[in-house]
């Protein structure tokens, strides 16, 4: 846990000091409501995913470089500039994003891969993402 936490960039905060309510089903049935501040969400979410990586690693390789290799960001940009340091100056690097794809695919077939494939984080990603942001 002291890990998580000391993870988060100095400065960086979760938002307004506000909370969303969820619903979170007993063992014994029913639900037990709970309110989540963005802080709290922020820490679970930072923990939640460092446990499920452990164990989809595979799932997100080679495609998220820092998610699924640790420090494989890094990697990308020395082997770039190392690159880039060979070659004469009239050979150049472009890196092209066409789409933002996190704004372009639906929420309700995110939430069906989430559960799908990780299904260990729907209820969290459910509760993140199952109504539009307010922006």
């Amino acid at each position: 846990m002291r890990k998580v936490i000391m993870s988060f960039p100095a400065g960086s905060a979760g938002g307004p000091d506000g909370g969303r309510m969820l619903g979170l089903n007993k063992k014994c049935g029913g639900i037990r409501p709970v309110v989540v501040s963005f802080t709290l969400r922020r820490l679970a979410s930072k923990c939640a995913n460092s446990v499920v990586l452990t164990h989809h690693r595979p799932d997100f390789s080679p495609c998220q470089l820092d998610l699924a290799t640790p420090t494989g960001c890094k990697a990308a940009i020395h082997t770039t500039r190392r690159f880039l340091e060979k070659y004469a100056s009239d050979h150049v690097v472009v890196k092209l994003d066409f789409s933002n794809a996190f704004n372009n695919i639906h929420r309700g077939d995110m939430l069906q891969a989430v559960f799908d494939r990780i299904p260990e984080l729907y209820a969290l990603t459910c509760s993140a993402y199952s109504v539009p942001s307010i922006l």
